[in-house]
C-alpha cells in the first residue's frame, strides 16, 4: 500500500532534542525526522553514509576539520566513518536517510 507522510505532524511529535522518528523505510534504510536545538555530542556511522537535509531552519555541520553551513533546502552527504555533529542555528528541522 502507498501512502504519504505529513512530515509537519510528524515533527511536532518530537519532543527531545536528540530523539528522531522513523517514519519510512526505503531498501532498508530507514527515513528519520529529527528536530535539533542545543549542541548535541560528536557521532559517526560506521556502517553507511548518512544524508541531512534542512527542511526548517539552519544548521552547522561540524566536522573535525571543517564546518557546513546547512540552509533550508539544502541537503550533504556524511560519508561512513567521519565524525560529525549537527548544531542548530536556533530551530532546525531535518530529514535524514
Amino acid at each position: 500500500m502507498v501512502s504519504k507522510i505529513n512530515l509537519s505532524k510528524r515533527i511536532s511529535e518530537i519532543r527531545h532534542q536528540r530523539s528522531s522518528n522513523v517514519i519510512a523505510l526505503v531498501n532498508g534504510h530507514a527515513v528519520k525526522l529529527a528536530r535539533r536545538f542545543g549542541k548535541p555530542d560528536w557521532t559517526r556511522n560506521d556502517q553507511e553514509d548518512e544524508v541531512f537535509i534542512s527542511f526548517v531552519g539552519q544548521q552547522r555541520i561540524q566536522l573535525r576539520d571543517e564546518t557546513i553551513e546547512l540552509n533550508e533546502g539544502e541537503l550533504v552527504v556524511i560519508p561512513k566513518g567521519v565524525e560529525y555533529r549537527p548544531v542548530p542555528m536556533g530551530h532546525a528541522e531535518l530529514l535524514t536517510i
